[in-house]
């Protein structure tokens, strides 16, 4: 039986109570229990509203409908393809508005086609974690397994940042320990792919606490799982970590290979031992593994690193040898290094730059296509040296070969060109030369420094160069300034570009909207909102949450609310605001009143999905509920209460989201006794006969915010507070029947029997017997109890 149990000193307290609200009873709490396999987004829906609306909408039409349910009535018809509607939304569809679709009741093999659809025919078009795990869900729902572990493997793949990794984390994890209609188990590929997910983002304790899960899921690690783990620590240079993953591949008779040895000399180079990592590279080959690629460009690099050029030119050369060739990336390091960004001086002197462009045209002879670091390196270093015409002529071969520039491309030839302008204005200062000039400008000042003339100056010379701005280049100024505060130019900017007939991209119009909030510019950041929206740009629901909460912290709580009925609106996923803007929005401030308002309009439009699929089992509620509950502790307005945290529980897989604010708050107060509720109640009752005042909480009542103030009286009146919480598949069936038997009371549900309510949570003897042979490994016979 897990739970989430918090335990506050409070002022007042008499008597010992199990805590049941009043009005409920515990067959109330079993309906409660039940609740919790829905997705939270289907909870809050349920739950009464705190504040009835004084002002109802005295227009009764409804909205017109919106793009998810325009593609839903599409979708819902047998040759949906040719459908004349269907061609002139495919502009406007973004992966939210497809993942709302797949929220609503839409069958898998329309779901699944339309998947692979829209992805063929809308140039560009790229699926998100979020319409993935959406798909996923309605497969899973329906059993088509196959076709969900292609959809959960792309899924993985698709994690474009930390929070990607987090949120796909998150839904494996909670499809993996649902016991119901959502279950589905992660297999050994599947939890070496979100390994390496994990790894690719230096997610290291997440990519531990998977490894341990993998075990308790009676998994046995192949070599892919380990060289995961040990080159994920060697990415941060952490090889003590790595060679103890090293030692269980030994350990399970497996044989360390090309991987393990390479992400070791990784692990040495970035640990800044470059001595050791030259001595596992030379290893190799007795160990009977051959070096790679990456093997030369992991120790070219790191000597680079210590500025043992002449060493990394060297091994560059000896590649052929191993019949290795060198990559982009092989390449990059080299031109990096003899571009001697340390060494402008000593760069010029030996004449490396000609090396470069040696380097350069044997990428060109061998068909490796140089990428935009590459490039961007070279025009940085003729950009030091003066060579401004130089500069622009690598530009110009970087558009020819369509390689978009990134940000540093651009601001490095600004920052040269205002080099190159205070040398001539300052040619008669004695002693000027235009290396230190260079040095003295940092380029994060530049940003700091840049005017919108800069930026026109910029274009004039592109222009001569034939390399005509386009709306890259544009993008990359504005959302480089917008990041620093710098609006008024990155306005002009964004007229100028308008000017052109250039159309802003959905990352521009976020960049501008983030910064607006930023700023408390929210009236602007509305007019923004707006115009996003009838572009079809989904603003971000970070800068979604910033504007709401500034909103509210100017007093403006109808525009608030005006907001926040228009993001409903757009096509997110409910469970996406409800996390998001509710509670890590509202609720993490302290605002439990507002958040608590916003409940109504969220509640409606809820309610307002057709069918609503759930897209997420009841453990992302449970994890939201549980994350609410301890925000409701932090929160100013219970403050008293909780100003002496004494004993505190919490379940597993709320460890880390949960526990931190708690832990930062009252560190030395904070217990952490396990998964123990017996001994949670016996530590709260000892502390209380010694005139301390436990308060034992669970996130089971916590999602109604009202029934805060309940915990809050019901504080002053009772020694010790006990809510116990937790799923139907951990034995809360058991425990009730077994205090109930106790006190003489009965169990009763009127919809059904108990043996049937004890079948649906599968602990019948039965389900107990096959759960046991499972875990002894003899699933054939587990089969004959299921």
């Amino acid at each position: 039986m897990n739970g989430f149990l918090s335990a506050v000193r409070c002022s007042m307290m008499r008597s010992p109570a199990i805590l049941n609200h009043p009005g409920e009873s515990l067959q109330f709490q079993f309906h409660l229990l039940l609740l919790l396999k829905k997705p939270f987004s289907s909870i809050i829906a349920s739950l009464p509203v705190e504040h009835p609306d004084p002002n109802p909408n005295p227009n009764p039409n409804p909205d017109p409908p919106d793009l998810p349910s325009q593609l839903f009535s599409i979708l819902s018809r047998p040759n949906w393809r040719k459908h004349p509607s269907l061609k002139k939304l495919i502009p406007s569809i973004s992966p939210s508005h497809v993942s709302s679709v797949f929220s609503l009741n839409l069958d898998p093999q329309t779901a699944l086609s339309f998947f692979y659809w829209i992805s063929q025919n809308k140039p560009g078009f790229i699926h998100n974690v979020q319409s993935h795990s959406s798909l996923l869900s309605i497969l899973i729902h329906y059993r088509f397994l196959g076709a969900a572990e292609k959809i959960r493997i792309s899924m993985i793949k698709s994690s474009h940042s930390p929070d990607d990794a987090a949120f796909v984390l998150d839904v494996l994890r909670r499809m993996n320990r649902d016991n119901g209609e959502f279950q589905f188990k992660l297999t050994l590929k599947s939890y070496n792919m979100l390994l390496m997910c994990l790894s690719k983002f230096l997610m290291i304790d997440e990519m531990k606490s998977v490894y341990f899960e993998l075990l308790g899921d009676m998994i046995s690690p192949n070599i892919y799982t380990l060289n995961t783990m040990v080159n994920g620590y060697c990415k941060l240079g952490n090889v003590v970590e790595g060679e103890l993953y090293v030692s269980k591949i030994l350990q399970a008779g497996l044989n360390p290979d090309t991987f393990t040895y390479t992400s070791l000399i990784l692990g040495h180079c970035r640990s800044k031992d470059v001595d050791k990592a030259y001595r596992v590279f030379k290893l190799m080959p007795q160990k009977g593994c051959r070096r790679n690629e990456v093997s030369y460009t992991n120790l070219i690099h790191g000597l680079c690193e210590a500025t043992r050029v002449d060493d990394a030119l060297k091994l560059f050369s000896q590649m052929g040898e191993d019949f290795c060739y060198p990559t982009v990336r092989t390449y990059t390091v080299i031109i990096c290094a003899l571009c001697g960004l340390d060494r402008k001086e000593e760069a010029l002197n030996q004449g490396r730059l000609k090396e470069v462009e040696d380097v350069m045209a044997k990428m060109n002879e061998e068909g490796i296509l140089p990428d935009s670091l590459t490039y961007t390196l070279i025009i940085d270093a003729y950009g030091h040296l003066g060579l401004i015409h130089s500069a622009f002529d690598v530009l110009k071969r970087m558009f020819d070969a369509g390689c978009e520039p990134s940000h540093y491309t651009y601001i490095y030839l600004i920052k040269h060109l205002s080099n190159e302008k205070q040398v001539k204005e300052n040619s008669n200062a004695v002693g000027l030369d235009f290396v230190s000039i260079t040095a003295s400008i940092d380029t994060a000042d530049v940003w700091k420094m840049m005017e919108f003339e800069n930026a026109l100056e910029l274009f004039e010379k592109m222009v001569e160069w034939g390399c005509v701005p386009n709306v890259n280049t544009y993008g990359k100024l504005i959302i480089g300034l917008c990041k620093i505060g710098r609006l008024e130019v990155a306005k002009r900017l964004f007229n100028h570009m308008q000017e052109r007939g250039m159309s802003p991209t959905e990352d521009i119009n976020n960049s501008l909207l983030n910064c607006c909030c930023v700023l408390e510019m929210y009236d602007e950041a509305i007019r923004l909102v707006d115009t996003m929206v009838e572009l079809g740009h989904l603003p971000h629901l970070e800068f979604y949450r910033l504007l709401v909460c500034g909103l509210y912290d100017e007093g403006n709580k109808e525009k608030a609310e005006s907001v926040f009925c228009k993001l409903l609106h757009c096509g997110y996923n409910n469970d996406e605001v409800a996390w998001k803007l509710l509670i890590d929005g509202l609720l993490k401030r302290g605002l439990i009143n507002r958040c608590s308002e916003l409940f109504k309009s969220y509640a409606q439009s809820c309610q307002s999905a057709r069918g609503q699929m759930a897209d997420t089992t009841g453990r992302i509620s449970l994890w939201i509920i549980g994350t609410a509950t301890v925000m409701l502790l932090m929160s100013p307005e219970i403050a008293g209460a909780g100003e002496e945290l004494l004993v505190y529980q919490i379940q597993m897989i709320m460890k880390v989201e949960a526990s931190i604010p708690l832990k930062k708050r009252f560190p030395n107060r904070c217990f952490d006794v396990g998964i123990a509720e017996q001994h949670t109640v016996t530590f709260a009752a000892g502390l209380a006969t010694e005139g301390l005042k436990p308060f034992v909480l669970s996130t089971f009542h916590s999602y109604n915010v009202g029934i805060t103030r309940s915990h809050q009286k019901l504080a002053n009146e009772h020694e010790i507070l006990i809510t116990v919480e937790v799923g139907s598949t951990e034995a809360f069936g058991s425990h009730v029947s077994h205090y109930l038997s106790l006190t003489g009371s009965g169990w009763t549900d009127p919809s059904r029997s108990p043996e049937d309510q004890i079948e649906e949570a599968r602990l019948s003897a039965r389900h107990i017997t096959a759960t046991i042979l499972s875990l002894l490994g003899r699933p054939k016979e587990a089969l004959q109890f299921k």
